[in-house]
């Protein structure tokens, strides 16, 4: 009885086996598998649409409470938000791959605010781009602080 079989070189035991001989199946059947990398920008595609679900909405529930820059924070907040997802989507990267999130949210922040200025009752705004990407900023850098911290 043979347990082990060689892949590439390799030696593969029971555990790696079972998920090549998987995955061949997979193959020969027609089937596509969705792999991890692609289930992993899931949450960052659903929460991408529910922005963009919100910006196109003529007029958004007001909040309990209202103060000056109240929608200032709301918009980093929620873009924050955003740049987590992504930064989950990436499996966590340090460095320029981490500061990619934060090019990814500004630029969904200016299609966002690009959307809304064709939207009725709703128009485009740079301090909430400003916003967004401050977010996103915010949530990297204090991430990769994080991290920096957590390897010394």
């Amino acid at each position: 009885m043979q347990f082990e079989r060689e892949v590439n070189g390799l030696t593969a035991g029971p555990a790696v086996m079972a998920t090549l001989t998987s995955s061949e199946t997979t193959q020969r059947s027609g089937f596509r598998v969705a792999s991890i990398r692609t289930i992993r920008f899931l949450p960052a595609i659903a929460w991408g649409a529910l922005i963009f679900l919100l910006s196109s909405s003529a007029q958004l529930p007001a909040p309990p409470v209202s103060f000056d820059g109240l929608d200032k924070i709301v918009h980093a907040g929620v873009y924050g938000v955003l740049a987590i997802t992504l930064l989950f989507a990436f499996g966590w990267p340090q460095g320029g791959r981490a500061w990619l999130c934060v090019i990814l949210v500004a630029l969904y922040g200016f299609t966002d605010e690009v959307h809304q200025s064709f939207v009725p009752h709703r128009h485009a705004d740079f301090f909430d781009w400003v916003a967004d990407s401050s977010g996103a900023i915010l949530i990297v850098g204090g991430y990769l602080r994080r991290v920096a911290g957590v390897e010394r």
